[in-house]
């Protein structure tokens, strides 16, 4: 399968970790609530448009995605922040919501260094003194989101991607004890339509991943 099909395969819900970022998550507790605040993604900036010989990237947070490198770029979140998103703020992007854009208990924004988020929740909720435990002890401190691109530039190669827009609406926020790993950003109905088109090192590395593994059992 050669690069423009596979940047193909690229569509629906993605999730990428705060990459680039140390000790991107901490816990505030004041007047009966529980605040954790982070940076959700980091942004890059280029100076004129891919491709482009003398364009140039003034800050890069770009990141390897096994066969392609990616950067989310300034500017990507503020059409759908200004949209009013439903996003909920989760633990390892399941179960019960901690906060949520809807209720103004979580609030989203993009700053020069990308995208930050405020969840505030009761300090007598169990599953938020559960998370803030963990990460007052050191034993998580990463964060994640998910979102769906609706913008997005490669070069000739396809050895470049820039994510331009996103949409968070329905996406969300969460505290992980991992970063998900940028390569399981793959759809499984055309993961397992073209599958039969993978070179046999590309199925060895689909393997490996359990993250792939455990979405196709």
């Amino acid at each position: 399968m050669d690069r423009a099909a596979r940047a193909g395969l690229l569509k629906g819900r993605e999730v990428r970790r705060g990459l680039l970022v140390t000790n991107n998550v901490e816990v505030r507790s004041a007047n009966g609530k529980l605040t954790f605040h982070g940076l959700a993604s980091s942004t890059s900036i280029r100076n004129g448009k891919l491709g482009d010989e003398s364009s140039t990237v003034v800050r890069d947070n770009g990141y390897d995605m096994g066969w392609y490198t990616e950067r989310i770029m300034a500017g990507s979140f503020s059409k759908t922040l200004s949209e009013n998103p439903d996003v909920q703020f989760l633990l390892n992007h399941t179960g019960l919501p901690l906060a949520r854009t809807t209720n103004q208990t979580l609030t989203l924004r993009e700053t020069d260094d990308g995208l930050e988020y405020d969840a505030t929740t009761d300090s007598d909720d169990p599953d938020a003194q559960t998370v803030a435990r963990k990460i007052n002890q050191g034993l998580m401190d990463q964060c994640s989101f998910a979102f769906r691109v609706t913008r997005q530039n490669w070069d000739e190669d396809y050895t470049q991607r820039e994510i331009a827009e996103v949409d968070l609406n329905r996406g969300d926020v969460s505290v992980v004890n991992y970063g998900a790993n940028p390569r399981t950003s793959v759809v499984m109905r055309s993961l397992l339509s073209d599958i039969g088109e993978l070179a046999e090192t590309e199925l060895v590395e689909l393997r490996a991943d359990p993250n792939v593994m455990g979405a196709v059992r």
